[in-house]
């Protein structure tokens, strides 16, 4: 009983204590209210209340329908407005809106389908009818049908000014503007109070090009229509991003700001200004604002697309495009830019689905023609692809086609921004050339060089294209006259640089490609194409620090090149330094990290942090991007095999060879993985189905290890020197000293790799290698100075700070405090180094300091037993053996791979409890 009271009570207090319950009329009424005063959205709010309250009041489905179609939610309204219908408003009431709303949503066979003609009807509302008929027809092409009913609705009521405005756009269907615009101008004159033919003639003089006509058009609606001020605004704000006067454009729509500010086509003009001004990051804010309030807004996911794809960020790009597509099958212009994204993202078969209908369309617009040549250049279909590209040659080329995204800076980049510098037909001339080089048509590629050559001799690019050419036949003596010649024409140019100092490199001669670098670098010091040629002969003359003062040159020019930041990146996983590499992909925040390569970095970047959840991560969404491809399952199956989850490992390794039989590296890890699990057996069946012949390094390595796993430990080292000696790379070189350390003889894998730095001093990443092994051998001493010569090259070698501080705690507890806290200062947020800092401080007496780290490092990973230890260690020091016991047996329950560490755990454990 006293239950039911209480309930009783609560729902007495919520309805006498709260605001008075409106009625749905009332909620009208207020709604009518906010409409008179412009407040649309809380106009919306409280029709909402009013049929949250009756769902089945027409006038509020009525006004709903109305002002949502005011708000440009076409969907929304149209849904109103049918339930309206349904609900008994007459149809003479609720069709001039739904025309418009099913008009405006390019709904055109909708309006022929849904809206009817009756006798009893009004003429006008007939006539009506007659014109949007008219539009709809227009709108799917069907120009016959469409001046049908204009005939017949000019036999009915020719002063109609519906059915004047269908005529005019009817001439603007046909793409006779200047028509239309004679047309607009007769009727302005007489009816110059029809504000909407004001703003349709400001659009058609826009696209005739009379700018300030149009301008002045324009300027009467605002001059005159309240109705239409807004309007007019934004079409004349529109107008001028058009023809770049983006201060005048700004100052219009700060006039409709206040009025409108969460409208969706004064957020779509606000997005247009930012990507003009080319603010990506802002265009992308306001058009997906404008998306929220209009989401069936065409035009928006068109442009948003487009941003996206200026950002880099292909997977939203696609998605965005794909919406404009599925509503609109015939946007040719989002199927062009759909292809682009495509094409970038390397999903060239869907590329050439999506561009074909444009192609059938359009087989004269030369960037159609243009972009199609590529992908079936990219899907090997030469044969096709060659006489598309020649077609491209004799057509004019259209400057919309070109692409112009900002991301990463390549050659590609570089030669399309030269290309722009010489006249249209010789610039397609230039792309044919690099078709033919591109498929090997080397006399073709020649003979229209030459014609370049002839029509251009004081340019650098004709003799930088043919000096390709001779490279490919491999003249090299001919190909470098080529190449000096344009670099006479002018004086370093980057491109010639490029090419002249690859073909040097791969003749061996690194110092006089080094200098054609230099030469370049001194005239243009950012240049993209220049910075990492000359930072990887840096790197491989082992001057690191001069290598990676290159790549941060090139970054820092070059912010938002996902390029440039990857070369970097992996200058410093090969340096050892994940943690730096990891600091350069995550900024800018912008940064499109969902790219396969940037993936494939960042799953490398955790392998060497040891974080092998977010390595699989990493390479899972690989393959969702990429998902009948070999690598991405390859590589995660290296994870797994890491983390010793063979089961796993296979499965992923498996899915590779499913995808690709043929692909070496999952064969080659398969075979290690059977080696692993002692099933030589297998292993032996997957290297006799390899290729013979052994130039292969990595075929020799798994050979190595087979015989090794065979007892044949002599063939084995054999195997692996034959591998070191053919691949000169410290891979090699590792491998053979791991090969030793099987066999137990650590003293001579020590020296395989001591002899490596004899000839590599600089190799950081081999020297890191040899200091640990000295450490794990216990020669303590000869680790440390190791430790101590990476950092004299690089001051930043986290892990190396991390294992000095280690080493000295025994010997200089000031020293140790120092290396690590270095290395935490490089890396607060991991948590092994956090957890190197906090036992350094710990083993110096410095208990509270300790502790403040430990916590850290072990709420940051709580399933890794030693921090647990570590932890526990320092609660004990503190005095608190509680928290410790507790920690203690929570890191019991998980698996340990360090038996030295759990016996260690359980005798702390015991003590604590005696």
């Amino acid at each position: 009983m006293k239950i039911i009271a209480s309930i009783m009570l609560a729902a007495f207090l919520l309805t006498s204590c709260g605001e008075k319950q409106l009625s749905d009329v009332e909620y009208i009424r207020k709604a009518k209210g906010f409409q008179q005063q412009g407040d649309l959205e809380s106009s919306v709010i409280e029709l909402k209340n009013a049929l949250k309250f009756n769902s089945e009041n027409a006038e509020a489905r009525w006004l709903l329908g109305l002002i949502y179609n005011d708000l440009a939610k076409w969907e929304s309204s149209e849904k109103e407005l049918k339930a309206a219908l349904q609900l008994g408003v007459d149809k003479k009431a609720i069709y001039p809106a739904l025309m418009q709303t099913l008009l405006k949503q390019g709904e055109y066979r909708k309006v022929i389908e849904d809206i009817e003609i009756s006798e009893s009807f009004s003429i006008n509302l007939r006539a009506n009818i007659y014109a949007a008929m008219a539009e709809a027809h227009m709108g799917l092409g069907e120009g016959d049908k469409a001046y049908t009913y204009i005939e017949k609705g000019i036999g009915l009521d020719a002063e109609n000014l519906s059915l004047q405005m269908a005529q005019i756009k009817y001439s603007i269907y046909q793409g006779n503007y200047k028509a239309a615009h004679s047309l607009l101008e007769e009727f302005v004159v007489e009816y110059p109070d029809h504000y909407s033919a004001w703003l349709l003639k400001g659009r058609v003089e826009g696209r005739l090009k009379i700018y300030e006509e149009a301008e002045k058009s324009y300027s009467v609606v605002i001059d005159s229509s309240e109705g239409l001020l807004l309007t007019a605004y934004m079409h004349r704000a529109l107008l001028r991003i058009r023809i770049n006067e983006l201060e005048k454009a700004s100052s219009d729509l700060s006039q409709i700001e206040n009025k409108v500010h969460n409208h969706p086509k004064y957020l779509f003009a606000k997005g247009l200004l930012s990507m003009r001004k080319r603010n990506f990051i802002d265009a992308k804010d306001f058009f997906e604002n404008a998306l929220k309030y209009s989401p069936d807004s065409i035009e928006t996911w068109l442009f948003l697309g487009g941003v996206y794809f200026e950002l880099g960020n292909l997977e939203q790009a696609e998605k965005n495009l794909n919406k404009v597509i599925v509503k609109n099958p015939d946007n040719y212009h989002a199927r062009k830019i759909l292809t682009k994204v495509l094409v970038k993202a390397n999903k060239l078969e869907q590329a050439k689905v999506v561009i074909k209908p444009v192609i059938e369309k359009l087989p004269e617009d030369p960037s159609v023609v243009l972009i199609y040549g590529k992908i079936l250049m990219g899907l090997g279909e030469i044969n096709d692809a060659v006489p598309i590209l020649q077609k491209a040659f004799m057509l004019q080329w259209d400057l919309d086609g070109q692409s112009n995204y900002i991301g990463a800076v390549s050659e590609q980049a570089t030669l399309e921004s030269m290309i722009g510098e010489y006249p249209e037909n010789i610039q397609t001339q230039i792309l044919l050339i690099l078709a033919y080089i591109r498929v090997e048509k080397l006399s073709e590629a020649s003979a229209e060089a030459a014609k370049f050559a002839n029509a251009f001799p004081q340019s650098a690019l004709p003799y930088t294209l043919n000096g390709m050419v001779l490279v490919k036949n491999n003249n090299y003596e001919e190909a470098e006259r080529s190449f000096l010649t344009a670099l006479q024409n002018r004086t370093a140019d980057p491109l010639a640089a490029l090419h002249l100092g690859k073909m040097l490199v791969k003749q061996g001669k690194s110092e006089e490609a080094e200098k054609v670098f230099l030469n370049c670098i001194n005239k243009f010091p950012n240049h993209p194409l220049i910075l990492p040629q000359i930072a990887n002969l840096e790197a491989k003359s082992g001057r690191l620090g001069s290598a990676k003062k290159y790549l941060q040159t090139w970054v820092k020019n070059y912010p938002e090149s996902l390029e440039a930041r990857l070369a970097l990146a992996n200058f410093h996983i090969q340096s050892r330094d994940p943690f730096s590499a990891l600091e350069v992909l995550r900024k800018p925040p912008q940064l499109n990290l969902d790219n396969v390569f940037a993936l494939k970095f960042l799953g490398d970047i955790y392998l060497a942090m040891n974080a092998p959840a977010s390595a699989v991560s990493a390479y899972g969404k690989m393959i969702g991007a990429q998902p009948n491809s070999p690598i991405a399952y390859y590589l995660l199956a290296k994870v797994y095999e890491r983390v010793g989850d063979s089961r796993r490992a296979k499965l992923n390794i498996k899915k590779a060879l499913s995808e690709s039989p043929s692909h070496i590296p999952s064969r080659l890890s398969l075979a290690h993985i059977y080696i692993t699990e002692g099933e030589i057996e297998k292993a032996g069946n997957l290297i006799a189905g390899l290729e013979e012949g052994d130039n292969n390094a990595d075929k020799l390595v798994l050979l190595g290890r087979y015989k090794l796993a065979t007892g044949d430990s002599d063939t084995a080292i054999k195997y692996y020197e034959q591998a070191l000696s053919i691949s000169k790379s410290p891979k090699a070189a590792v491998q053979l000293a791991k090969a030793y350390y099987t066999i137990k003889e650590v003293g001579k894998g020590i020296k395989v790799l001591q002899k490596w730095l004899e000839v590599n001093s600089r190799d950081i990443a081999v020297r890191y290698i040899l200091a640990d092994s000295l450490l794990q051998s216990g020669e303590v001493e000869k680790a440390k100075a190791e430790f101590k010569k990476i950092l004299q090259d690089t001051p930043d070698h986290i892990l190396a700070l991390n294992n000095l501080a280690y080493i000295s705690i025994t010997e200089d507890f000031q020293l140790a405090i120092d290396y690590a806290q270095k290395a935490y200062l490089l890396a607060q947020d991991q948590p092994e180094i956090i957890d190197t800092y906090g036992v350094v401080l710990l083993k110096a007496g410095k208990v509270k300091e300790a502790l403040d780290k430990l916590v850290v490092a072990y709420r940051k990973r709580k399933g890794d037993q030693e921090i647990a230890l570590h932890y526990a260690q320092a609660l004990i020091a503190n005095g608190d053996k509680v928290t410790a016991r507790n920690i203690l047996k929570d890191s019991m329950k998980a698996e340990s791979t360090n038996a030295a560490v759990r016996q260690d755990a359980i005798e702390l454990l015991e003590s604590i409890e005696k």
